[in-house]
């Protein structure tokens, strides 16, 4: 018990003791006469010392336990349990060490994963911004009700730096060494990598693109497989194979004899053992690639079971981290299992519905007569059968709305745009933009007007003032290089936002080519729309400021 407890209880016990009534009958003083009496006599003097002893001693036990007793009741709410310790606050400058030490760790993980990358402006990545985020909330942050509280709450922002601030090849070899360890893997920390390891597919794509036309195989699907049993010994690719390998990915064949690569969930799944859901979710994933050169790669049936496996997994699944993204599936595996695709049309040269999509249908909604793919599917297998299951024109045919039952609907749809990550830039990018600041006036000229967009966000983010000012068209809605340079801290950070949360990019162009709307579209699918004006003479681009 400390001092001030105790000096507490002593005090209660006081009141307590104080608070105890005053007899003042008259048989009470003719008791103590009586007592008077009585005190002239040794073997009464003995035994009232005796009793007098013990009957103080249970009177302070008693006032001693009553006041235990209720402060154990005020404290637990009458459990009779133990009362909590005190909880002591951690001092300035226990906290100022923990603030030093997360510090630290962020810009030395940092340093480490810009070297390992070579890329000199990885803080762009939305994985490391989201540490940086969560060490600058830590820091801002001046008391805490206990030391266990600051304790607890450095753990886990000292978690989110090891797991954010490191490359997908370092953060699987951390996944893969806790799994041997016999310590469970979150779900989350697989769903961190595989995030990772989108954002950063640009990066490692253009290193496989350098690579990849030097290899020569005649059988696609074996090669690619002999890429993920046994690597490359070719002396250029084999580097940037294993650092693929590494990093989670496996080849696969793409189509038209290209080999590309994936996420390896089969990997994921074999060494980490996630959790049921998680394993429901890499079959469906596993399963995506419905179609290979603008034509159907499984038989239409198997599509209908697919796509009613798919909407089942969303409605069971509604806090699922890739929600979204599976609704954006199901929006394009309906479609094509209404319509088909450009070499694998539903139907045939006379508009008429295919025999194997009527009788995939009609299994459907056989098979699964309470399900909303079969609703969608009734509908369109009603339409077409009050028309003798052909359509009437081509233009009626691709005109043909498929509705999306709204439980499955996404917020934004598969065919909005394509999926683009702004910053960090890509390294061509990059490359064309350091020979543009060493005075190349016309390294830029290359560049798709996409790029020059993503180049000109890049520019205002990181300071570079001047070339954004270059870089913005010099027509009426331009400010002047002043009002531009004065507005530039706080465009980059609307920017810094705007990139971390775009999902996609919808590109329209005007017919003569001269201007390109982007259309950026957010998670939470809404947009901003960014345009871009292009010279006919030398196709370079500049963005209109707004």
């Amino acid at each position: 018990m400390d001092d001030q407890l105790f000096e507490k209880r002593l005090s209660n016990l006081k009141q307590s003791y104080e608070k105890l009534p005053v007899q003042t009958s008259a048989d009470h003083i003719m008791d103590r006469i009586k007592l008077e009496k009585q005190k002239n006599n040794p073997f009464f003097k003995a035994k009232t010392l005796y009793a007098a002893s013990f009957a103080g001693v249970v009177l302070i036990a008693g006032l001693l336990g009553a006041q235990l007793l209720q402060q154990n009741n005020e404290g637990n709410g009458g459990t009779g349990e133990q009362p909590p310790a005190v909880q002591v606050p951690p001092s300035a400058e226990e906290i100022e060490a923990k603030r030093s030490e997360l510090d630290l760790l962020f810009k030395e993980r940092l340093a480490a994963f810009k070297e390992e990358i070579q890329m000199p402006d990885a803080e762009l990545y939305p994985f490391i911004q989201e540490a940086e985020d969560a060490v600058r909330e830590f820091k801002s942050r001046n008391s805490y009700q206990s030391i266990q509280e600051l304790d607890n709450y450095f753990k886990t922002v000292k978690l989110t730096v090891e797991q954010n601030v490191s490359s997908p090849a370092a953060q699987l070899a951390a996944l893969r060494a806790k799994a041997e360890e016999g310590e469970e893997v979150r779900d989350s920390e697989i769903i961190s990598l595989l995030e990772k390891q989108r954002m950063m597919e640009e990066y490692f794509f253009e290193k496989w693109l350098t690579v990849s036309s030097t290899l020569q195989y005649t059988d696609v699907n074996a090669f690619a497989e002999q890429l993920n049993q046994e690597g490359s010994g070719h002396p250029e690719a084999g580097p940037v194979v294993e650092e693929i390998r590494n990093s989670g990915y496996r080849f696969y064949h793409e189509g038209e004899g290209m080999i590309n690569f994936q996420p390896d969930l089969e990997l994921l799944e074999n060494e980490l053992d996630p959790s049921p859901q998680m394993k429901k979710y890499f079959e469906t994933e596993n399963q995506a690639q419905v179609a290979m050169d603008a034509a159907l790669a499984v038989p239409v049936n198997e599509l209908a079971e697919r796509t009613v496996s798919l909407e089942e997994f969303i409605l069971q699944n509604p806090n699922f981290k890739y929600r979204e993204k599976l609704k954006e599936r199901y929006e394009f595996w309906l479609t094509v299992l209404l319509k088909g695709l450009n070499n694998t049309m539903a139907v045939d040269e006379q508009l008429r519905l295919k025999e194997e999509w009527k009788s995939a249908f009609e299994q459907l909604m056989k098979d699964y007569p309470n399900r909303e793919t079969t609703s969608a599917v009734t509908a369109y297998y009603e339409f077409l059968k009050a028309q003798n299951f052909t359509f009437k024109s081509q233009e009626e045919y691709w005109q043909y709305k498929v509705n999306v039952p709204q439980s499955l609907k996404p917020d934004v749809s598969f065919f909005r745009g394509r999926e683009i990550q702004l910053l960090p830039v890509s390294s061509s990018i990059q490359t064309a933009y350091q020979a543009y600041t060493g005075g190349d006036s016309a390294a830029l000229n290359e560049l798709q007007p996409a790029d020059v967009l993503r180049l000109y966000l890049y520019t205002v983010v990181t300071g570079d003032a001047d070339t954004a000012y270059d870089l913005i068209a010099k027509d009426e809605s331009a400010p002047s290089e002043e009002e531009f340079k004065a507005d530039l801290e706080e465009k980059a950070k609307q920017y810094s936002v705007l990139s971390a949360n775009t999902v996609k990019l919808n590109e329209t162009y005007s017919d003569d080519g001269s201007t390109a709307v982007f259309e950026l579209i957010l998670k939470d699918g809404s947009s901003r729309e960014m345009t871009v004006k292009v010279n006919a003479s030398d196709y370079t681009s500049k963005v209109v400021y707004n």
